[in-house]
């Protein structure tokens, strides 16, 4: 138990100088590509594209 908290409290060391509107986290369903979404949400009448 003791790793993880050493861990997070380098993790928030490391993150802490980078401004909150710069950080992005991305969950392990980006990873697989069996996991793509084939739908989205967008505004009516304009396609939903991604990056």
């Amino acid at each position: 138990m003791e790793a993880k908290e050493e861990k997070r409290e380098s993790y928030l060391e490391i993150i802490k100088g980078i401004p909150i509107e710069k950080l992005v986290y991305i969950d392990e369903s980006g990873i697989e590509r069996s996991s793509v979404r084939e739908r989205g949400w967008g505004k009516r009448g304009t396609p939903c594209l991604a990056p």
